[in-house]
């Protein structure tokens, strides 16, 4: 889960154990309603890892207002959870990128403001889309 938000863009700069243990917390009453800051965290964790400098002032400035993410990672009928065998694609048509695939257990998504989405693109690439 990371350190949520880097304390040069305005987060606490917790740290991973502490993240840890408030969703372990949240987790004793029902383990349902843990996953939903889990999935937000795993979220945060892959900007703050892979994303641009654009992107991460861009989405860690939406999650300081209060803005929720979730995520569709998981594949319907996938051999494993691997990117190697991630099926859903991110392609261009008419000048617009979408999306083609089936995600299963998007966990927290009726609940987020941004749902992050892996996918490849027409390269093979593995994207956060």
């Amino acid at each position: 889960m990371g350190k949520a938000l880097p304390a040069a863009h305005g987060g606490a700069d917790v740290s991973a154990r502490t993240l840890a243990e408030v969703v372990a917390r949240i987790s004793e009453s029902d383990p349902s309603v843990g996953q939903i800051p889990q999935t937000h965290f795993y979220s945060l964790e892959a900007i703050r890892l892979l994303g641009t400098a654009a992107q991460k002032d861009f989405f860690f400035d939406l999650a300081l207002r209060g803005l929720r993410f979730g995520n569709a990672i998981a594949e319907t009928g996938a051999r494993t959870a691997s990117a190697a065998d991630r099926k859903t694609r991110l392609v261009r048509e008419d000048g617009r990128l979408s999306l083609h695939g089936q995600k299963s257990y998007c966990t927290g998504a009726l609940l987020c403001d941004w749902l992050a989405v892996f996918a490849r693109d027409e390269g093979g690439f593995q994207n956060m889309a």
